[in-house]
């Protein structure tokens, strides 16, 4: 296309300038003088009234089509309002699950004799704790972390707190293995 306007201008501007006015009757002298050297372009054929309505009916039969295999999906809102229910509760037990896990943290405390503290094995005991975490499925369980917690904050030295955290996990682990469903236990 371009090759053939840029030849048009090309003849069209040597003609005209050789004539030394542009008019409109210097360009009708110049496309009849030039016309053996110019290429024209046939107009595109007119589409029958039976072309038109072909192209409509396939464009009308396309968009039935995609609208069909659209509308045959399973309406599925009741099941993703369950799932988002489900996933907001779970949520929201592991939130509670945490909050626990820092309470029974922060109260955690040897006593040193009757109605004395002793703070140092406090800060060790409570330093043990919160560098027990469960993983399940490669991800922090903090409901997990919170049922060994649970059995070893009773204990007043950290390896007694170590050796009943082990002791709590492995239970957790058998019971787990005995029915696999969410991923092993770490």
């Amino acid at each position: 296309m371009p090759p053939i306007v840029a030849s048009l201008g090309h003849y069209l501007r040597k003609y005209v300038v050789s004539r030394g006015a542009v008019s409109i009757g210097t360009l009708n002298a110049a496309t009849v003088a030039l016309g053996n050297q110019l290429e024209y372009q046939p107009e595109p054929p007119k589409k029958t009234a039976e072309q038109i309505e072909a192209e409509f009916q396939a464009k009308e039969l396309k968009r039935i089509e995609r609208e069909r295999i659209e509308n045959s999906k399973p309406f599925v809102h009741a099941e993703k309002v369950k799932e988002a229910q489900a996933a907001e509760a779970e949520a929201k037990r592991r939130a509670t699950a945490q909050a626990q896990i820092d309470h029974l943290i922060h109260n955690y405390s040897v006593n040193a004799g009757p109605g004395r503290i002793d703070h140092g094995k406090s800060d060790q005991g409570r330093a043990i704790l919160r560098n027990i975490k469960i993983q399940r499925g490669g991800k922090y369980d903090a409901m997990l972390t919170l049922r060994v917690l649970q059995q070893a904050h009773m204990f007043d030295t950290p390896a007694e707190i170590i050796r009943a955290a082990e002791k709590a996990k492995q239970g957790i682990v058998d019971a787990i293995n005995a029915k696999p469903d969410r991923g092993p236990i770490r």
